[in-house]
């Protein structure tokens, strides 16, 4: 439970995540308007593995470094019988990494699932999950990629989310004007871009990779991004 509010929460949003919950735990189908019962039950199920397997990940990134621990009456106490020995630190801190890279690369999955498929999932496309993942000029960790490679990580890319943020809104939208950057985050939640928006966003992307990279990384990389702004 607490892996899935703090990893899930902020991309599903709330409601869908109480849905899925209910939907698992219950077998309530959620009434989604102008999408029948049946086909809401089978959109479900196909959603579900796309939020299990980084949940999985994540829970054994939380529970980890605990897991090893036995409460007894007298203390705290490991197990370690003729086959089994306690891992050491190091293997319990690698183990940790795994978990994490793979929870934040199932979510990138995820969240590329439920954009390529937003029309059967209502409640996310209503959500403030929807809304948070949708609201930069770049969207993906594999886009960020495209321009400074970031290996595809979505927990690399999450962090440089915030500079991301401050980039778009302190340095770019100064430049283009709020009223052109509202324009383009819409048009890229929607999936339909108009002529003078399709020409001018990579241009704005390579600028916010490359001067976002350049805050967090690498100050080397802050011309380049200035060139392409």
């Amino acid at each position: 439970n607490d892996a899935q509010q703090k990893y899930l929460g902020r991309h599903l949003g709330a409601a869908l995540l109480a849905e899925l919950e209910g939907f698992v735990t219950n077998n309530l189908v959620p009434d989604w308007e102008g999408i029948p019962l049946q086909m809401v039950s089978v959109y479900i199920r196909v959603l579900l593995p796309y939020v299990e397997n980084p949940l999985a990940a994540f829970a054994f990134f939380q529970a980890a470094p605990s897991l090893d621990i036995k409460i007894t009456d007298s203390g705290f106490a490991v197990v370690s019988t003729a086959n089994l020995a306690p891992a050491s630190a190091e293997r319990v801190k690698n183990f940790r990494a795994s978990m994490e890279q793979t929870g934040f690369d199932r979510l990138e999955s995820m969240i590329r699932f439920l954009e390529a498929n937003k029309e059967h999932y209502p409640t996310w496309v209503n959500s403030e999950g929807y809304s948070w993942s949708t609201s930069g000029f770049i969207t993906h960790a594999d886009m960020f990629d495209q321009f400074v490679p970031i290996a595809q990580s979505r927990l690399r890319f999450q962090q440089l989310r915030p500079t991301m943020d401050n980039v778009e809104l302190l340095q770019i939208e100064p430049v283009i004007s709020t009223a052109l950057a509202e324009k383009i985050r819409a048009e890229s939640r929607s999936g339909v871009f108009t002529a003078p928006v399709k020409a001018i966003l990579p241009l704005l992307r390579r600028a916010v990779a490359y001067l976002t990279v350049g805050k967090d990384i690498d100050p080397k990389h802050t011309g380049t991004g200035e060139m392409y702004l």
